[in-house]
């Protein structure tokens, strides 16, 4: 049982879970705990002791389930040489029918063409429809699980930037348009100065010295956990934003991007 869910023995690695069940059901592990850990981490990507220990029981984790591995029954062998070999055949056989399925209708077109019967298409309308306006809570806090999990200070950038423009977005009058996230995120550097934030492998940093190397992204790679962030601010308000999959306010942006949110442009702002 994993989560107190049956084990399904046409998932990966269902033969060993089956037994790890077994062993469960028949009392012999009464005082083994089993846990989910990060996998495949090197030693020397660590971060802290606590992680250098981490990854190095994990090592010896990696170590033992491929000795384990090796120790199968060759009826196991012999079952995944079958279905690789089945697997390896049906996607040839896929393959082969999307090239037959895509060489006729590239015909079909060239004889439209040829007999200029090609039908005009027609523009797709955009979606009409007003989005509800959100409402601003009467006070705006640091929730002890948010600065937690994303670091006071990070928190507190997004709150002196929120309550700079949150209040006049949510509160005017003027029809929501929908702003992209990299718009959103110069906004919040226009205001604060502030260059993060920053997260690696689920960590995460408030100053750019404290990152390990390989967590120092672009400036435009660091949108995502901006968003991330912002929107967990928001959701410990109860504030929920409209958001939809549509082009953005801004004409050029909105040649790139596909993920803006809605909002009631301010005066003087850069979004």
């Amino acid at each position: 049982m994993k989560r107190g869910v049956p084990v399904r023995v046409n998932r990966a690695h269902s033969d060993l879970w089956l037994r790890i069940q077994g062993l469960f059901e028949e009392g012999l592990l009464d005082n083994v705990q089993l846990m989910k850990v990060v996998s495949h981490c090197s030693i020397d990507k660590a971060t802290s002791p606590v992680e250098e220990w981490a990854y190095w029981h994990n090592e010896l984790t990696d170590r033992a389930a491929a000795k384990i591995n090796d120790t199968r029954e060759p009826l196991f062998w012999e079952t995944w040489k079958g279905l690789a070999s089945a697997l390896q055949l049906s996607r040839q056989l896929h393959r082969a029918i999307l090239l037959v399925l895509l060489k006729s209708g590239r015909k079909a077109h060239m004889a439209e063409q040829a007999k200029g019967t090609m039908p005009v298409p027609k523009p797709r309308p955009l979606p009409v429809g007003l989005a509800a306006q959100p409402t601003a809570p009467a006070f705006w806090t640091f929730p002890v699980t948010l600065v937690r999990r994303y670091q006071q200070h990070n928190v507190q950038m997004v709150h002196d930037w929120w309550s700079q423009v949150g209040n006049s977005y949510m509160e005017g009058d003027a029809p929501l348009a929908m702003v992209s996230g990299v718009q959103l995120f110069w906004d919040f550097f226009q205001v604060t100065a502030y260059d993060g934030p920053w997260v690696y492998q689920k960590k995460w940093y408030h100053q750019a010295q404290d990152v390990p190397q390989a967590g120092r992204v672009s400036w435009g790679k660091r949108i995502k956990p901006f968003l991330l962030l912002w929107k967990a601010y928001l959701g410990c308000h109860s504030v929920k934003l409209p958001q939809k999959m549509t082009r953005p306010n801004s004409a050029a942006i909105s040649l790139f991007l596909m993920l803006p949110f809605a909002f009631s442009p301010r005066k003087n702002s850069p979004v």
